[in-house]
């Protein structure tokens, strides 16, 4: 579930408004529930109001690639460890769990083993299928020896979990993304008697060059934050 923002401390609300213009493009997950984010983006703006958003939905596999070759940019990924070829400032970990549909017959089931899933049918991410290892899931299905039969795969988050509400088989998401179809009772959340799944949240940017202006203020925005509620995520 999304967690609370921890109550504003004064000098967090100040304008410090220095008229400074220009555009901060920052690439970042799909349905990433962040209360640290969305501050960061409120107080940010409240701060530099004359400086624009661009805002690119990325898995992390392409945010890592654009970043790599173009030098440049700054990304919110999930990774399982950080990169050597980048600079990664830890954010916050994002839990995961393994769902199935409505129509599955481990729904219902109150625990279950990872021997217990290894050859049910898969639902994947469509990076995490070509290769592209850097999206947590492929690090998480591999780590619990899954996914030896593929019954569905796509890109987008909502798709996947479509698929798996549909009963094509069993796959992992992130826990908030998944709270309202759980809720209606069209996923059952498979709980692992033996390990608890998770991955964790990291801000990237290209040690060769220097960020501009507005991805500095933003990158010291967060480490602001981080510093006064090191819990927030």
């Amino acid at each position: 579930m999304r967690r609370d923002v921890p109550g504003r401390r004064p000098v967090l609300t100040e304008d410090r408004n220095d008229e400074e213009f220009g555009e901060l493009r920052l690439s970042i997950i799909s349905q990433l529930h962040s209360p640290l984010i969305d501050e960061a983006i409120r107080l940010y703006h409240q701060r530099h109001p004359s400086i624009s958003w661009r805002i690119d939905v990325q898995n992390s596999a392409e945010t890592v690639r654009r970043i790599t070759n173009e030098k440049a940019g700054i990304g919110i990924c999930l990774l399982t460890k950080p990169l050597i070829t980048l600079t990664c400032r830890h954010l916050f970990r994002e839990e995961f769990g393994i769902f199935c549909g409505a129509e599955h017959s481990l729904y219902g089931r109150a625990e279950v083993t990872s021997r217990d899933l290894q050859q049910e049918s898969f639902v994947a991410f469509t990076c995490a299928t070509e290769g592209m290892g850097l999206e947590p899931m492929i690090m998480l299905r591999e780590g619990l020896n899954l996914g030896n039969r593929i019954g569905g795969s796509s890109p987008d988050l909502q798709e996947v979990q479509r698929m798996i509400a549909a009963g094509l088989g069993i796959g992992i998401l992130p826990l908030p993304a998944a709270f309202d179809e759980q809720e209606a009772g069209r996923l059952w959340p498979l709980r692992l008697t033996d390990q608890p799944l998770g991955a964790d949240v990291f801000l990237v940017h290209s040690p060769l060059t220097q960020p501009t202006p507005p991805e500095q203020k933003f990158t010291d925005l967060l480490e602001e934050l981080l510093s006064l509620y090191p819990d927030m995520g």
